[in-house]
């Protein structure tokens, strides 16, 4: 309530004080001494947040229920809505909702030039300064690092993988391998420039050039034991590709042009989304959304073919949907994370400021 003021001490101790007659009304303590953060959620609870663990607390009665282990602690931070933010030591912020222990976000700091895909859980990222490979669980938060090597024993430079449960995709400069156990199992050259994968690694597209000189976009079928390209149509000055929910494969221009191709190649349709210098490309299979970054954001509707623009959006450089598919994760070039309620078509507010692109996941695990 506006008419009092929620404390705590070292010691554990938490109070409230009545501002208008400055009497303390309650005092209760918390399972554990040490203080981060508190914070009253809506439900009048507090969430008190120590060097170790974070509870809540009933004002007048004490702790509610059992209390959760925060491991590698470096800060935390009780959100408006009673949603806890805990930051650690390797700069990895979960959002945790109390309630359930559900650990419903979570962010991941990188460097800021690093190449980021995802799937299965999993983050492929690949440090484009040093040529570095680690793979992250991102239930965990767990970072393991890799060295890729050809068939032939010689080093890969990798410049994107794509990580899965019995495996990796790399990604070169003008090669796709598929890893296993450590060794290179498959491989497909190309003369190329780029290379995009769909949300459930199973499609790649790419631009790409013929012998010829040509400019090609090609899908690609990412299926192990079956690599190989779908199909291949001129991609003019197309400056990026991604596979659709449906099969097929999306190209766009520098200046915003759209083209949508079938699973069998043929041309659906042109879109003019107004969008300049795109950056990256997310879909939502559920609802048939395509969200293109660049010099701004838009939303396209796949079906209906209607564009929106979200404002206040500056440079991007990495885009996510997370959830059931109505909440977009938006990387800007500023090291902010901003979160956009598609279903609603506001802000969600901004989850994260940092020094370079992130990687957000929301996994359905508990922390």
């Amino acid at each position: 309530s506006t008419d009092e003021l929620v404390g705590g001490g070292l010691d554990g101790s938490l109070f409230t004080v009545d501002l208008d007659t400055g009497e303390v009304s309650a005092a209760v303590s918390a399972s554990t001494t040490g203080l981060l953060d508190i914070g009253i959620r809506p439900d009048g609870l507090v969430v008190h947040v120590s060097p170790g663990q974070a509870e809540l607390i009933d004002r007048r009665s004490g702790p509610v229920g059992a209390p959760i282990e925060l491991r590698d602690l470096l800060n935390a931070i009780v959100r408006p809505d009673g949603l806890l933010q805990a930051i650690t030591s390797e700069l990895q912020v979960d959002v945790i909702d109390l309630n359930g222990t559900a650990l419903i976000e979570r962010t991941i700091e990188v460097s800021p030039f690093s190449q980021v895909a995802i799937s299965d859980g999993l983050a492929g990222v690949v440090d484009v300064g040093t040529a570095e490979v680690e793979v992250i669980d991102l239930a965990t938060g767990e970072r393991a690092a890799l060295t890729l090597v050809t068939s032939d024993g010689s080093s890969f430079p990798a410049r994107s993988v794509l990580p899965d449960a019995d495996g990796l995709w790399g990604l070169g400069a003008r090669t796709i391998g598929r890893w296993e156990g450590g060794r290179m199992v498959e491989r497909l050259d190309f003369e190329g420039r780029m290379v995009w994968f769909d949300e459930d690694g199973r499609l790649a597209a790419r631009i790409g050039l013929r012998p010829d000189g040509e400019a090609v976009a090609q899908l690609v079928d990412l299926t192990p034991g079956a690599l190989g390209v779908r199909y291949s149509v001129a991609a003019g000055d197309a400056q990026a590709a991604l596979p659709t929910p449906d099969g097929g494969m999306v190209t766009i221009n520098a200046d915003g042009l759209l083209r949508l191709f079938g699973p069998d190649s043929t041309l659906v349709s042109e879109i003019e989304t107004g969008l300049t210098d795109p950056a990256a490309m997310a879909t939502d299979p559920n609802a048939g959304h395509l969200v293109i970054g660049g010099n701004g954001v838009v939303i396209v509707d796949l079906a209906t073919e209607s564009v929106r623009t979200l404002r206040q959006v500056n440079r991007v450089v990495n885009l996510a949907i997370a959830g059931d598919g109505d909440l977009l994760v938006i990387g800007g070039a500023d090291g902010t994370v901003r979160l956009w309620d598609l279903e609603r078509g506001e802000s969600a507010g901004l989850a994260w400021r940092g020094s370079g692109p992130m990687i957000l996941n929301v996994p359905e695990v508990d922390p």
